[in-house]
């Protein structure tokens, strides 16, 4: 299937056709597919696969249906590599959607290093957490750490879908290596391209810790009521003079500072 698509791609290319889509299971096949100028197409819903379209399918059924999303959708170039196909045999992960919760699930690690990874590979992979994970009365926030890079491009976006992902950066030395953004619906999408040259000794090779943060955010508690000491009326006819305190004074006591609760797992859950 791989070099029967890639044939039809660069005859295309040759003879200017416009080609019939056909499915891309690779990183390879989508780059050959995006090179001919025709669209790559990938339902959000399933990873393994793309198609390669004229532009003139696009959003027919042949092309992944209405829903799929293609080059060209993004707000930014850099989430292109999220319509190739997702490799399971080296980036690691059963799947590119990393679902994460606040207790359960709030520590992953991902590293990548081996014999697959080549160069011009991507990986890629889109964090959320649901809404209904989140309670009222905290803040949730990603925390990603880079924690190695070697041959590696490295770009890091976040939005609710791909279709409006913003601020993209390209990690380098420059930009440091810790990023931190608000989580309540709010995805990451991160990808990494090997980009390994000819005269490299060393492979290409990933890690970064991506942890979800909790803050409470909830006021302080009402203070609690104490019985009243102010002195009855007296109905004596002969009333006594209310005694005078003891001249005792006691340090006034500051506020206490807002509680903050940050749940983290001890253990880091390697993907």
């Amino acid at each position: 299937m791989k070099l029967t698509s890639t044939l039809l791609a660069l005859t295309c290319i040759l003879l200017g056709c416009s080609q019939a889509s056909y499915q891309v299971k690779s990183d390879t096949d989508c780059q050959t597919c995006q090179s001919t100028g025709s669209k790559v197409c990938r339902n959000e819903n399933y990873d393994r696969y793309a198609f390669c379209c004229d532009v003139t399918e696009v959003g027919s059924l042949a092309c992944g249906g209405a829903d799929a999303f293609c080059t060209g959708d993004s707000k930014n170039p850099s989430i292109d590599a999220f319509v190739c196909p997702y490799s399971t045999s080296y980036c690691g992960a059963k799947t590119s959607e990393i679902v994460m919760h606040p207790i359960k699930r709030n520590n992953i690690k991902v590293e990548i290093s081996n014999r697959l990874f080549t160069n011009l590979e991507t990986c890629y992979y889109v964090v959320s957490v649901p809404s209904s994970d989140l309670e009222k009365g905290y803040r949730y926030f990603w925390d990603i750490q880079v924690n190695n890079r070697t041959n590696v491009r490295m770009t890091l976006n976040n939005g609710t879908a791909l279709g409006n992902a913003g601020d993209p950066i390209t990690v380098t030395t420059a930009t440091g290596s810790r990023f931190q953004y608000v989580a309540e619906n709010n995805k990451i999408f991160l990808s990494f391209m090997a980009q390994v040259s000819a005269s490299s000794k060393l492979s290409a090779l990933f890690s970064f810790t991506i942890k979800l943060l909790t803050i409470d955010v909830r006021p302080p508690p009402a203070p609690e009521l104490k019985p009243s000491t102010e002195p009855k009326p007296s109905t004596n006819s002969n009333p006594q003079p209310t005694p005078q305190p003891k001249n005792e004074t006691k340090p006034l006591e500051a506020p206490l500072a807002p509680e903050v609760i940050v749940y983290e797992y001890v253990e880091e859950e390697k993907v």
